[in-house]
């Protein structure tokens, strides 16, 4: 069976992410960045690819926020059967974090000062990203839905019962939706794949 190759958002619990990778029923490696440097440092290809020597490719590679971010950034080097990723950065280029806005792009850009920043790789049709429905929240979500649409990825909306909501998957959590929505596109991946 595949493995789930999991990037830790920003501050997330770790209990949060243990608790959606056992209900899966898979096993999985959990990537977290714990300095937020966006997963941009060197070492991270090198302990991507000590997990691929491992479990191989992965069935599914997902995160939320900078995790969400990681785990479309190194898609060239995993090459996931699918990634799925909730409410992802657009850029780590720290000017243009400054620009987006928001209350926390000063303190994001701050922690990017120090790192090469990027923009996501063009998208390989393996991809599914996830936005709620809510307005500009003050993070600067939809700056970040506008560069990730102008790099050519297609945006998802999904529909939150507290529409200002940046962690979508903390909040699908709770729901019980969560965990669906990761298996669904397990199945669909497996599928594309096999064609």
């Amino acid at each position: 069976m595949r493995a789930i190759f999991c990037f830790v958002g920003r501050k997330r619990p770790t209990d949060e992410w243990n608790n959606i990778l056992d209900e899966l029923g898979r096993p999985y490696v959990k990537f977290q960045d714990k300095d937020s440097f966006w997963y941009m440092r060197d070492h991270w290809k090198d302990d991507i690819q000590r997990a691929l020597d491992k479990h191989g490719s992965p069935a599914l590679s997902f995160g939320s926020s900078m995790g969400a971010w990681g785990a479309l950034y190194h898609q060239p080097q995993i090459q996931a059967h699918r990634v799925l990723a909730f409410t992802p950065q657009g850029t780590t280029i720290a000017n243009e974090v400054r620009h987006i806005g928001g209350d926390k792009a000063e303190s994001w850009a701050y922690n990017l000062d120090s790192v090469q920043g990027s923009r996501l790789p063009p998208p390989d049709g393996k991809s599914v990203i996830y936005f709620g429905d809510h307005r500009d929240d003050g993070i600067g979500d939809s700056g970040h839905k506008r560069l990730i649409v102008e790099t050519g990825y297609e945006i998802n909306t999904i529909k939150l019962s507290k529409p200002n909501e940046h962690n979508i998957v903390g909040l699908l959590h709770a729901e019980g939706k969560l965990v669906d929505i990761i298996r669904k596109h397990l199945k669909a991946g497996a599928k594309s794949n096999d064609a």
